[in-house]
């Protein structure tokens, strides 16, 4: 059982993405049952949070190091304005392959099980 809720869309968005997601190809190559599977699994995912959020620069109107320090600066700039009164140091980094992409770890929501949880 997942510890995420299970993501709610709009009827008409659902139907959408299970018409495409379970169209004839999917379904010959793999079978209703597992398509079905398939594409609960793909709801699934989409309610988790990501690990981490990629920024693309556009680094023709300037350097990455600066494009990362007004990102920074525009997210302090957010969090002061915030209702929380506790700052937490957000982290940009430059993409490992990537040339104009940052990434910024996601450090939440995320939900916390106890042990006591049933549910």
């Amino acid at each position: 059982m997942s510890i995420f809720p299970r993501i709610s869309l709009k009827p008409e968005v659902t139907e959408y993405l299970k018409s495409v997601f379970l169209n004839k190809e999917v379904l010959t190559a793999v079978g209703h049952q597992e398509a079905e599977h398939r594409f609960h699994k793909l709801l699934s995912c989409l309610s988790h949070p990501p690990s981490y959020t990629c920024v693309r620069a556009s680094t023709h109107l300037a350097p990455l190091e600066e494009i990362r320090q007004r990102l920074a600066e525009e997210l302090r700039k957010q969090q002061m304005c915030s209702s929380s009164a506790e700052e937490v140091s957000v982290q940009i980094l430059p993409h490992p392959r990537i040339a104009d992409v940052l990434i910024l770890p996601v450090e939440g929501p995320r939900y916390a099980r106890n042990a006591s949880d049933n549910s």
